[in-house]
């Protein structure tokens, strides 16, 4: 069974409240200091206009840090779903054997890591997908019923990207972690080759990753990267 790192959508409701009481103190130091050591006299709509930028960008990086708060506040059926989905992908993870550990629901930097899994045969990176319906690529982007995953590609791309230059940066290994978007469907379905993207349902997330496509990582690569993550950013949160 494979080793799982960190947390289900909702069980890391605490860390949330956490990390915004943190981001809130460490903005009203910012308005404390200005004010204590500023030279120049503030009026109402400075003070007002600092204040709104601060909120503003608490906000950004509090929902950059935890992409699913604005849900679980607002759509409470859509966030149920989500941890539905979750879930499932966790079980269909726990398949995969013990040489392959697997980080869920962390934060990197201000990348959310939905899954990530790290083994000799390569990184991969997963992100959940809430829409059902029939898939199809069309023009190079994949679609899910009448939605299409353009954003979604975007940012997982973005990710991976960012995931390998942290990768070559700390262990000097050139690899690219390979995306993967999972479907709520169920049963069996796997599509590859659109927008260079693997798309798959939760039940055949094991056959995918096991797949060997390419030379395996060298030799402690994926070990080292695996404990530079889990001990630097999983085991903060």
């Amino acid at each position: 069974m494979a080793y799982i790192e960190g947390k289900m959508m909702g069980e890391s409701a605490n860390a949330g409240a956490k990390r915004l009481v943190i981001l809130s103190l460490s903005g009203a130091l910012v308005v404390l200091l200005v004010f204590l050591f500023s030279t120049t006299r503030w009026t109402a709509f400075s003070t007002m206009t600092l204040a709104v930028v601060l909120c503003l960008l608490i906000a950004f990086i509090y929902l950059k840090m935890d992409p699913y708060a604005w849900k679980r506040i607002f759509d409470r059926q859509g966030y149920e779903r989500l941890r539905e989905l979750d879930r499932r992908v966790i079980e269909s993870l726990r398949r995969l054997d013990d040489t392959h550990l697997v980080l869920a629901n962390t934060t990197v930097e201000l990348f959310h890591i939905e899954y990530l899994v790290i083994s000799r045969r390569g990184v991969y990176l997963l992100s959940k997908i809430e829409g059902t319906g029939a898939t199809a690529c069309e023009n190079g982007i994949p679609r899910v019923g009448d939605h299409s995953l353009e954003k979604e590609v975007a940012l997982l791309w973005r990710t991976c990207h960012f995931l390998g230059i942290l990768m070559k940066k700390t262990y000097q290994v050139d690899v690219l972690p390979r995306p993967v978007l999972v479907l709520s469907d169920t049963g069996t379905f796997i599509m590859d080759n659109c927008a260079e993207i693997t798309m798959a349902s939760c039940e055949s997330i094991p056959s995918v990753i096991t797949r060997q496509s390419g030379p395996p990582l060298p030799e402690g690569a994926a070990e080292n990267f695996a404990y530079f993550i889990k001990t630097r950013y999983a085991s903060a949160g």
